[in-house]
Parts: C-alpha cells; sequence; structure tokens
C-alpha cells in the first residue's frame, strides 16, 4: 500500500517536473511584488472560473500568502549571519 502510494507521487512528481521551475517563479514573483499583488487577487471571486468547492480554497490560500508574504520577503533579504568568531 505504502510502496503503490510513493510509486504514485514519484510517477506525479516526474510529469511534473517541466512545470516545477514555473510555480517556483511565479510564487517568487507574487512574493516580490508583494501585498499588493495579493490584496488584489484575493480579492476576486474564484467561484465562477473554478470547480465547485475550489473557489474557497483559492480565496483561503491567497489571503493566508498575503498575510505571509511580508514575513517571507523580509527574511529573503536579511543578509546570513556572521560565523562564530568573526572573519580571520
Amino acid at each position: 500500500m505504502l510502496n503503490a502510494l510513493r510509486r504514485r507521487l514519484r510517477r506525479g512528481l516526474a510529469a511534473t517536473r517541466g512545470y516545477r521551475i514555473y510555480a517556483a517563479s511565479v510564487a517568487l514573483a507574487a512574493i516580490d511584488l508583494g501585498p499588493d499583488l495579493l490584496n488584489a487577487i484575493a480579492g476576486v471571486d474564484w467561484s465562477p472560473l473554478l470547480p465547485e468547492g475550489w473557489g474557497v480554497r483559492a480565496g483561503g490560500w491567497l489571503a493566508v500568502a498575503r498575510l505571509v508574504a511580508p514575513i517571507v520577503k523580509a527574511r529573503l533579504r536579511k543578509p546570513p549571519a556572521a560565523p562564530m568568531g568573526g572573519p580571520r
């Protein structure tokens, strides 16, 4: 049972191999544009565009992304901490 699930998951990930980079770039662009873009997208009624029940989910995830985007953006831009003891 678990092996079959793993095989299905691997097959699914292999099928989406080319599209994952596009999804990552869209996510990073949305984070970089910040809450302004997410506020506009979250305000859209997705119910007529998506299958039944998915519009509410999409709106909910976009609302959460709108709240999380500034935090992620701040953490991505923070420079790495200096090593213990400083430079040699």
